[in-house]
């Protein structure tokens, strides 16, 4: 039943129309245009309003945080400062806005210099900064560190600074030496120094240079370098003196014992002398001395003198002129009465204390005509295979040979005699 009253219901309603009411269509699209404002209108209110209240609440978040931070901060600040003494300083931070804090001075001698520092909330402390070392405050990190130089510590510094620059120097330095000697002198510095001699002439040394210096007077010597107009002196050296020495010498040989002789002698007054014969040490502690110079040629003769400082020297050369050949004659005459022409050996071996082997040679064969080793029984001229005396103007080989000659002489000795 219901089926069928709700279908004669469609059949009514299907064929009929309402009619056009152009002003009533209208009223319903004006009523719905306001209707729709309205609800836009309330919508950008309501944004708003939410906004703001999550900004209040935000920034009321914001400082109540910040009040419980300052609070815990203001309530944990600790002040720290060294020490009590002569640079100690005591600092006082306040919990209030802009109040200058006070610094309390404790053995301080010197006028304190104001410094101010801007905290984290903005507040202005002055700070005395001359003596005080350090200063940390916990929480904000905040740290000073004052390193106080008063006028005496600035001297004191600068008078290390100059002995740095001194210590940077580098001075020569120069053993005492005695006249005469020769130095060598490096400057490896890039200023000039100065040497200054006894009598105060200065002799300039350039920088980075090497110079060889002779003292030509003896005495106290400084080295130094001007620095502003100061003379800064780096060290000293000595410079003695020393004796003039002399050789005097004879001009020939003299002869002593069969020997061949030169005295030698100084004037000089130490004792302590060496002696030396082409550099050969020959003889020491004495001022006068004889030589043998056996051979033809030139010799070199020098005295060293020493003294408590310093040792001198003198040299001087002497030629020989002939060799030295035992003091032979070239000839003899067997039939004079004369008992030094008549016979012959060597007139050196009759007059040294020596052992000797003497000989006579014929120069055409060889044949030895005479020998002997005793310096009394001289050659007579006679021919030990005929028993004849050779035969005049006669030429003939001798020889001679010395067991234990004297330092720096030939054991062999030969010449030529004639029978006249």
């Amino acid at each position: 039943m219901k089926k069928s009253f709700e279908e004669e219901i469609k059949n009514r309603l299907k064929d009929m129309e309402m009619p056009y009411d152009a002003s009533a269509w209208k009223n319903v699209n004006d009523t719905l245009n306001k209707t729709q404002r309205n609800s836009s209108s309330k919508n950008l209110k309501w944004l708003l309003f939410s906004i703001s209240l999550i900004t209040i609440v935000s920034a009321s978040l914001y400082l109540y945080q910040g009040n419980n931070i300052n609070n815990s901060e203001e309530k944990n600040t600790k002040l720290t400062a060294p020490p009590k003494g002569n640079n100690s300083r005591e600092l006082v931070i306040h919990e209030s806005k802009n109040i200058q804090s006070k610094i309390k001075k404790t053995d301080s001698p010197q006028k304190p210099t104001q410094e101010k520092v801007l905290t984290k909330d903005n507040t202005n402390v002055e700070e005395d900064t001359m003596q005080a070392s350090s200063v940390e405050i916990s929480n904000k990190l905040l740290y000073r560190e004052n390193i106080s130089v008063t006028t005496t510590t600035n001297k004191e510094t600068l008078s290390k600074d100059t002995n740095l620059a001194n210590n940077s120097f580098l001075p020569l330095i120069i053993p005492d030496i005695c006249l005469g000697e020769t130095v060598k002198v490096e400057n490896q510095n890039n200023t000039s120094i100065y040497l200054t001699q006894p009598n105060g002439v200065k002799i300039e040394f350039k920088s980075d240079t090497k110079n060889e210096y002779t003292p030509l007077i003896s005495g106290k010597y400084k080295i130094i370098r001007i620095e502003n107009n100061s003379i800064l002196e780096l060290s000293t050296f000595n410079v003695y003196s020393i004796e003039e020495v002399q050789i005097e010498l004879e001009e020939e040989n003299i002869y002593k014992n069969g020997l061949p002789h030169r005295l030698l002698s100084t004037n000089a007054s130490s004792d302590n002398l060496i002696w030396f014969l082409n550099e050969e040490e020959i003889s020491s502690n004495s001022k006068s001395i004889e030589i043998s110079l056996f051979s033809k040629g030139n010799y070199s003769i020098k005295l060293v003198s020493k003294n408590e400082h310093c040792s001198t020297s003198s040299s001087k050369r002497i030629e020989v002129e002939k060799d030295y050949n035992l003091l032979a004659v070239d000839a003899f005459s067997p039939l004079e009465n004369n008992d030094k022409t008549n016979t012959f050996i060597p007139y050196a071996l009759k007059e040294r204390n020596v052992s000797f082997n003497f000989i006579i040679i014929d120069p055409k064969d060889g044949y030895v005509v005479y020998q002997t080793s005793d310096k009394l029984k001289p050659w007579n001229g006679i021919d030990q295979r005929t028993g004849q005396i050779v035969p005049k103007n006669s030429n003939w080989i001798w020889k001679v040979t010395i067991d234990k000659p004297q330092k720096g002489e030939n054991p062999n000795y030969k010449g030529i005699i004639v029978r006249i």
